[in-house]
């Protein structure tokens, strides 16, 4: 999986964007370090919790829009 931004990260939320991606490496395995790692590769500098929130905001919104 390959994060690719589209312009420089701005605001509060920067990672928001990369959430269905960053979502995808955790069910794959990886470590909140390892896809904070990869944000910070992609310019993205962001902590742990934020990756973490991410994910828990994503995976919240998925599992309450299941029938």
């Amino acid at each position: 999986m390959k994060l690719d931004p589209v312009g420089p990260p701005t605001g509060y939320r920067r990672a928001r964007r990369y959430a269905s991606q960053m979502l995808e490496l955790r069910l794959q395995g990886y470590t909140f370090e390892a896809i904070r790692e990869a944000l910070a590769d992609a310019g993205v500098n962001v902590s742990n919790s934020t990756v973490q929130r991410e994910v828990a905001r994503l995976r919240h919104a998925n599992i309450g829009s299941r029938p």
